[in-house]
């Protein structure tokens, strides 16, 4: 009797576990699905390419709210292996006087080591910058390189205001996922032992 009433009372905790472990799972798939549509840009501030010796300056970019995210989105075609440029952007007050930087080096690269030969590429970058307070802003865009300027070609861009920052959907989504599948694992761990065996 004591044992048949432990063993309901088990089964009960264990539909308990099943059911919190499901509603996880689903709650994370949503979390990740609103990362999606937060992510997501509202409209083009500005998109065009400009030449590797050239300084871009993009704005004036009016903001009316806190903590406005803007991304940023830049490419450069290197043409050949060993060449590199280091992108950079600066956001500048309604004076153009510098606030913050960012930027990112771009290269093409081989080598040789004991497993062979390797090629590595990265050409693109992309960065969410957040403009604190309201007011007027521009940003500015320009390439540091060394490499022959006839092996690095246009650099094209484009900013867009963004929603909202995705990062706090994902990692909601990663958190719950977990949790979900723990509770799930300790919910069966009994039908999961038997199977092992």
């Amino acid at each position: 009797m004591v044992a048949s009433k432990k063993k309901t009372s088990r089964l009960k905790n264990n539909k308990k576990l099943n059911k919190y472990a499901v509603t996880l799972i689903v709650f994370a798939a949503i979390c990740f699905f609103m990362g999606i549509f937060a992510g997501k840009s509202i409209f083009t501030i500005d998109s065009d390419t400009f030449t590797n010796d050239e300084i871009t300056i993009v704005g004036p970019i009016e903001t009316t709210t806190t903590n406005s995210l803007f991304k940023i989105k830049a490419s450069q075609k290197i043409y050949n292996y060993g060449n590199w440029c280091y992108l950079s952007g600066e956001v500048l007050d309604k004076n153009k006087e510098y606030l913050f930087g960012f930027g990112k080096e771009l290269y093409r690269e081989t080598g040789r080591d004991s497993d062979g030969t390797w090629y590595e590429n990265k050409t693109s970058y992309s960065t969410v910058i957040n403009l604190k307070k309201p007011g007027t802003y521009y940003i500015k865009l320009y390439n540091e390189s060394e490499s022959n300027p006839r092996q690095v070609g246009n650099i094209t861009y484009s900013i867009s205001a963004q929603k909202a920052s995705n990062v706090p959907y994902v990692m909601l989504s990663i958190f719950s996922i977990i949790a979900g599948v723990i509770l799930l694992i300790m919910a069966n761990r009994a039908v999961i032992a038997e199977n092992i065996d």
